[in-house]
């Protein structure tokens, strides 16, 4: 049997996800199915297997007994065409590193204890524990499929507690280090030069809070009155268009300075609706991996500065927009968390809505470089 799930928007002009299942050879029977959501969409395809699982005849065989490896296969088939390049590549990464440590192993021996032992496994190779939580998580996942499934009658696994990872430490700048650096950027890749885009890449990432992803994506239809319209993320490693992550798409404030910019570009290269925003020499997606080696590490030595990496712009829009003033339900929006939790670990402030984030929020270059260079002060704050 063959399967896809397609997002569609019906004559209603709403938004409908497409489940189409086919047999294989000609004069195969089609079904289609459409639902609200992604995984009500999946929920029913779960359903349509089970029942043809269950439809077929009893085999007076003796069945064969169940192990992980035969559970894993299950789940991955089953649910891979729905993972996410960077996920599909980290599961099957975590089973070739256990399979022949309980890949054999009978299903119902997958218990506490031998996450337990995992765990300990785990943390003496060196592992950390949000590592260790996901490789958990993922055993556990593949143990709950086959429960959901009714292939094996309980899944103690459940009741595994995971240790609480250690906060992460994340790094960001001060309003004076974002304000030097983009006054050092915009005077490198001076307007009108063939790589003043680059300056743009950070007048957005600081302005905006985008996931690097979601710069890459750009594109001239994204442009609204104060706003950018986030629908997309371009996945560094299949490099394939996906919707956004956390909550899905959104509008981020574009202030008049950063909307100057881009429709600079836009105008200078003759771009269509559709055409990405940013783009290599050879009219391809940037690769965020070769951007950063090749670009940012070497604007951060030339500038000499604190260093941060990529995502610490991101980091740096954050804190600052709540320092501006900015309500946190309203930075949870604009930086798309799916949980406000999230937002919170920043700094709680109070402040108003998007729209005004385009209209009083904005970092633009320091005013020239032959004054003092402030003191560059590079703020730490431990966050999850």
């Amino acid at each position: 049997m063959n399967y896809k799930i397609k997002k569609i928007t019906d004559r209603k002009g709403q938004t409908r996800y497409e489940l189409r299942i086919w047999g294989r050879g000609r004069g195969a029977k089609q079904m289609r199915v459409r639902r609200e959501s992604k995984k009500e969409a999946l929920e029913e395809l779960d359903l349509i297997l089970s029942r043809q699982s269950n439809d077929q005849p009893d085999n007076k065989a003796e069945k064969p007994k169940l192990t992980f490896s035969s559970e894993y296969n299950y789940w991955f088939e089953r649910k891979s065409p729905t993972f996410s390049p960077s996920w599909k590549r980290t599961v099957t990464g975590i089973y070739s590193e256990i399979k022949d440590r309980i890949g054999d192993l009978p299903i119902e021996n997958v218990d506490i204890a031998l996450l337990s032992k995992l765990e300990a496994y785990y943390r003496s190779r060196g592992n950390g524990q949000k590592t260790i939580n996901i490789k958990i998580g993922m055993i556990q996942s593949v143990l709950n499929f086959s429960y959901r499934h009714e292939r094996i009658h309980s899944n103690t696994t459940t009741r595994f507690s995971k240790t609480k990872p250690p906060e992460a430490n994340r790094e960001f700048w001060e309003k004076e280090n974002a304000e030097d650096f983009l006054r050092f950027a915009s005077e490198k890749y001076r307007e009108g030069s063939s790589r003043r885009w680059i300056y743009v890449v950070y007048l957005a990432a600081i302005n905006s809070g985008l996931r690097a992803g979601e710069i890459w994506a750009l594109r001239p239809r994204c442009l609204k009155p104060h706003q950018l319209r986030i629908t997309e993320r371009l996945e560094p490693i299949d490099r394939q268009f996906y919707p956004p992550k956390g909550k899905g798409p959104r509008n981020v404030p574009m202030n008049a300075v950063l909307e100057s910019e881009l429709r600079r570009l836009i105008e200078q290269d003759r771009l269509g609706r559709n055409d990405m925003i940013f783009r290599t020499n050879a009219e391809s997606a940037v690769h965020h991996r070769n951007f950063c080696s090749q670009i940012f590490v070497k604007d951060m030595n030339e500038w000499n500065g604190p260093r941060i990496v990529f995502h610490g712009l991101r980091h740096t829009c954050a804190t600052l927009m709540l320092d501006a003033g900015l309500d946190v339900k309203t930075v949870q929006e604009i930086l798309g968390h799916k949980d406000i939790a999230t937002t919170m670990k920043y700094v709680h402030l109070i402040g108003k809505n998007v729209t005004n984030a385009a209209l009083n929020f904005s970092i633009t270059p320091a005013k020239s470089s032959d004054e003092t260079d402030p003191k560059l002060r590079l703020v730490s704050a431990n966050f999850r």
